[in-house]
């Protein structure tokens, strides 16, 4: 369709464009001549007067030829042209067209889930005042109000790339100019991906030792040991033998290649290598300790260190033999469950030695009068998380001063299984178990001495509880009153009728849109840690801000009965809308 298209308004566009105003009688057109004088109408007809009518007044204006041809397409150089110029809307400069004022900002999608280490693409679309809208991720700034949980690009290329960095909920913010649109970003836990057994190079000598690793490896590039709760097997245990006291602790036996494995049934993950033991050419061996003063009945473990080509030593577990020079005084034991074990049976000196073909170690042994003094169990006490195993050790202490490790030749018992248990089991002495949430002691028995130490079972920052005595930090906090359980909290989190909460350790808030113990009446959580309290209309009366009710006014209302005057869905108790009335 053609239209009538002012001229003043038209020329006065240019004449901004070209940083002028007013006529310009110097302006000369393509061929050196003064531009022509063109009349033109008022762009409003004065009186009411119709377009058609005659015209009252009308305004001369000197403007380059060029100008005027491209009005009007056709006119000559010397020619006048009166009143207005018919062109047609295609013929305006797209330099003249100005877009509505911008109104908002919807951001897309409107709700991000992004794993931790995993990046997701947020887009702006701006919406102007005519309801049109337009794609200006490019034009928007971006920030995230917590950067510990995820991160946002504002470079060129990449703006409003999100990374997740740790679980948990935030806000993201986009802004042009005055106007500013706001998501959630939620990013939860990484994907799990596989066991992984370390390290990736397993070549031991015969007779050598070598602690493995298992580590569960997660989609964020992060990674947890799990060593300690794997079952660990290898093919040939006449190659390679695990220390069944120590997981991941791989003995060479005998030369030759086996594959080993780690299995976490709990993460229902395995993981298996292989493993070479090769031939050790040995160069020497160590005893340690090279010299004793071990008291009148003691035991002690000692150990036989050998070196090889290449300049590496290691503990020989196997493949030398124990002897005492002096068996009356003392003995030493080539027993597998008690390989290296010198016992004092009498006073006065031995020798012990441990060889390997043409090689030996001695280590010099004087058995002392002195009286067992007392027993003591390092820690004295410790704090332990419901279900964690720790390590307990006992040592004997003499009345020269003599201190020696007794952990495998002590008795060790529980005096409360309710809430932990102890090992006395050769090789796994002084393990001790958490079972409940209270306080036990374990004891450890030796030459009629005995010592206690407290464990105290807590649950760490972060766990489910019920009552504060039960966290470390003191402090379990429930998201509101009326929640059955809480979590484990370092610091104090204020009733903010549920939304928000300790379950990370820390006081945050929870997932905006979400409601964990249904306190905030018509609303939703509002990302900041309180219910929402206000609202606005995202069409037909509805908005995301509303549970179970209808936006009216900037309030969240509840939903009508059938025969009330509805426009959506979300305004009936039915859900459902027909012809303008709640069925």
């Amino acid at each position: 369709m053609r239209r009538t298209i002012p001229v003043l308004l038209i020329l006065a566009s240019w004449m901004v464009a070209c940083g002028g105003g007013g006529s310009n009688p110097d302006a000369v057109d393509d061929e050196g001549t003064p531009g022509d004088t063109i009349l033109a109408d008022h762009a409003v007809p004065p009186d009411g007067e119709s377009d058609g009518g005659d015209r009252d007044a009308t305004v001369g204006l000197d403007v380059p030829d060029a100008v005027t041809q491209d009005l009007t397409g056709e006119v000559a150089a010397d020619t006048a042209v009166e009143d207005s110029v018919d062109v047609t809307a295609a013929d305006i400069p797209a330099d003249f067209v100005q877009p509505p004022p911008l109104k908002a900002l919807a951001l897309q999608p409107d709700r991000v889930f992004v794993k931790a280490g995993d990046e997701a693409q947020v887009h702006v679309l701006g919406i102007y005042e005519d309801d049109t809208s337009d794609d200006l991720t490019a034009d928007a700034s971006f920030n995230i109000v917590d950067l510990w949980i995820a991160s946002v690009s504002n470079d060129i290329g990449e703006k409003g790339l999100v990374t997740g960095l740790h679980e948990g909920v935030t806000t993201l913010f986009a802004q042009i100019g005055e106007v500013q649109g706001q998501i959630d970003i939620v990013v939860t836990p990484p994907d799990l991906e596989g066991l992984e057994i370390r390290p990736a190079e397993r070549i031991i000598p015969k007779w050598s030792k070598l602690q493995l690793q298992a580590m569960a490896i997660y989609s964020d590039g992060s990674s947890v040991d799990v060593t300690w709760s794997c079952q660990w097997s290898s093919t040939d245990d006449g190659v390679v033998a695990f220390d069944w006291g120590t997981p991941g602790l791989a003995v060479g036996v005998e030369v030759g290649n086996v594959t080993v494995t780690a299995f976490e049934s709990s993460l229902d993950l395995m993981s298996e290598g292989d493993m070479a033991v090769t031939e050790a050419e040995l160069t020497g061996i160590a005893v340690n300790p090279a010299e004793a003063a071990m008291p009148l009945g003691s035991k002690r473990v000692f150990e036989a260190r050998g070196s090889f080509v290449g300049g590496m030593t290691t503990p020989m577990t196997t493949g030398v033999v124990w002897t005492s020079s002096n068996e009356d005084t003392a003995t030493v034991s080539n027993d597998v469950a008690t390989f290296g074990l010198v016992t004092a049976v009498a006073l006065g000196d031995a020798t012990i030695t441990a060889t390997s073909g043409d090689f030996h170690g001695d280590s010099q042994v004087n058995v002392t009068a002195a009286a067992l003094d007392s027993v003591r169990i390092i820690p004295e006490s410790y704090v332990m998380r419901d279900n964690e195993t720790y390590a307990f050790s006992a040592e004997a202490v003499y009345s020269d001063a003599t201190v020696t490790n007794i952990t495998e030749q002590a008795e060790w018992s529980a005096l409360n299984a309710t809430y932990v248990t102890v090992s006395n089991v050769a090789g796994q002495k002084g393990r001790v178990h958490a079972e409940s949430i209270g306080q036990g002691a374990v004891r450890a028995s030796f030459g009629g001495k005995s010592d206690d130490a407290w464990v105290t079972v807590k649950r760490m920052r972060g766990d489910e509880c019920y009552g504060d005595d039960e966290c470390l930090g003191g402090h379990c906090e429930k998201p509101s009153t009326y929640a059955p359980y809480g979590f484990c909290c370092d610091t104090e989190c204020p009733d903010n009728n549920g939304c928000q909460h300790c379950a990370w350790g820390d006081c945050r808030p929870v997932e905006a849109g979400t409601d964990p113990v249904g306190q905030c009446d018509n609303y939703y959580c509002d990302g900041t840690g309180h219910c929402g309290s206000t609202c606005s209309d995202e069409g037909f009366n509805c908005s995301s801000k509303c549970k179970n009710a209808w936006c009216w006014a900037g309030q969240c209302l509840d939903r009508m009965g059938p025969g009330n005057s509805c426009v959506g869905n979300c305004q009936c108790n039915s859900n459902l809308c027909l012809f303008f009335f709640c069925t």
